[in-house]
């Protein structure tokens, strides 16, 4: 008889038991992919705050475990931890349908539905302070430092920022935590530099190039020695794409204005644009990390007028990926599953999409593109499929777009166009497979980011410099 117990990601736990027990065990392939999954599509902010919530409770429970075993006076906070998670699965209630999707009932529906997330976000955010706060006065520590908490099951590099300075810290402990002192962080330049023409930005792993819309036209990777964005697409990478007629003519930003950002640790090019059609202001922030294989992209989208009017299924928003992977076999992450798209379906709904956790990868025999993401949930291979209810075309090619937003429900908020939407994302590129090149960790650091807080100069029970849990 076997166990498993996982206080990560359970990618790996069933990565090992289907190595060893999948001709022992009959399983239904396929993913019946459903049409609800458009429906959260309708309110990207929520959905983009329920996934933060989602992932920042376990982390607050892991710290409010180890802040009552360091600190007897810390008392868990069981009640408030149970009142989140019913917050969360309140909010996964269907009960808008019941209101035409139109009128004052939608709207109090989804104030309910707001209510419910930011009840759960917020209990996350205050225990994992207080929980985090109560372990950093338990560590004896000789000067004042920033406690650095690393709540994966797995060792970890990462850049940490404390104000204008920034560290480099190396082998985090896996559900531990790391004390820096103050003085081993440097001033990091962050004042940006304007730039006058589209830029070309490069690291050892990767060289970009900007286009005058404030995309990517262009990412080399070094290592492989590859072009990663398709030549002949019809769209850039990382490029807002915009529909108000259901996908009969599409709309991207024409024009931009760039700002350099470099330095010791990364180099950071910010884009500000526009989208005419949807009226959507847009900065987006474009990363290469020095120290590790991997692009960040945290894209803003400031009032999206257009997105909020009398019609339903008329406006839709994407963003472009279109990388160049020949022979390519595509898949999605679904939280411990893979599924491959356009094969792993029942055949009793669409094929068009498919939900991606938090990654998704295109990958031949050779390498592969991985695209991770935070705040976005579906995925559309090949290209932008119109007719979302649609079964047996699910296309070839390796291109990635992210479906971000629509707009079924137009009346959760008054005065909707000031809504403003964040998605960020990271893109890594492998030889090998994704099992190989460990895609799933990669991720998961993404998803999980470290926590930090001051540790001031005392002594203390808990052992100074660093410690695993």
């Amino acid at each position: 008889r076997s166990r498993i117990r996982t206080t990560g990601n359970p990618d790996e736990p069933f990565d090992r038991l289907r190595e060893k027990y999948a001709a022992q065990i009959p399983v239904l392939q396929g993913e019946m992919t459903g049409g609800w999954y458009q429906h959260p599509l309708s309110t990207p902010d929520l959905l983009a705050r329920k996934f933060a919530a989602d992932r920042l409770l376990p982390t607050a429970e892991k710290l409010a475990v180890l802040a009552a075993l360091t600190n007897p006076a810390f008392a868990y906070p069981k009640n408030q931890f149970e009142r989140a998670w019913q917050a969360l699965l309140l909010n996964d209630e269907h009960s808008y349908g019941t209101s035409g999707y139109q009128g004052r009932r939608v709207y109090e529906t989804w104030m309910q539905h707001r209510d419910w997330i930011e009840k759960a976000e917020s209990i996350a955010r205050l225990v994992s302070k207080q929980a985090l706060e109560t372990i950093a006065v338990q560590v004896d520590n000789p000067d004042e430092a920033i406690l650095i908490f690393n709540p994966t099951a797995r060792q970890r590099t990462e850049l940490v920022v404390h104000g204008g300075s920034a560290c480099l810290v190396d082998d985090l402990p896996p559900l531990g935590y790391k004390a820096i002192s103050l003085t081993s962080f440097t001033a990091s330049d962050t004042r940006p530099q304007a730039i006058s023409e589209p830029p070309i930005v490069e690291n050892q792993y990767y060289r970009l190039a900007f286009s005058h819309g404030g995309s990517l036209r262009s990412i080399y990777d070094k290592q492989l020695g590859r072009e990663l964005v398709a030549p002949s697409a019809g769209f850039l990478a990382n490029e807002f794409v915009y529909t108000k007629d259901n996908h009969k003519t599409f709309h991207t930003p024409t024009a931009a204005t760039f700002e350099l950002i470099d330095n010791l640790y990364q180099t950071r090019v910010v884009v500000h644009t526009c989208e005419a059609v949807s009226h959507a202001a847009i900065r987006q922030q474009i990363t290469l990390l020095h120290h590790e294989k991997r692009i960040d992209i945290d894209n803003q989208i400031m009032h999206a007028a257009d997105m909020f009017n009398k019609n339903r299924y008329d406006r839709y928003a994407y963003y472009a990926f279109p990388f160049q992977v020949e022979s390519g076999r595509r898949f999605c992450q679904l939280n411990g599953c893979l599924a491959e798209y356009g094969r792993c379906l029942t055949g009793h709904g669409t094929d068009v999409y498919l939900p991606a956790h938090e990654w998704c990868c295109v990958e031949n025999d050779d390498f592969g593109v991985a695209l991770c993401q935070l705040d976005s949930q579906l995925i559309e291979f090949d290209h932008i499929h119109a007719d979302k209810t649609d079964y047996g075309d699910p296309g070839k090619g390796s291109a990635i777009f992210v479906y971000l937003a629509n707009d079924w429900l137009q009346m959760h908020v008054p005065d909707g166009d000031h809504l403003n939407f964040q998605f960020r994302y990271a893109i890594t590129s492998y030889s090998g497979n994704h099992e190989t090149a460990r895609i799933a960790s990669i991720a998961e650091r993404f998803a999980q980011p470290v926590l930090q807080t001051s540790c001031p100069a005392h002594p203390g029970s808990l052992r100074r410099g660093e410690h695993s849990f």
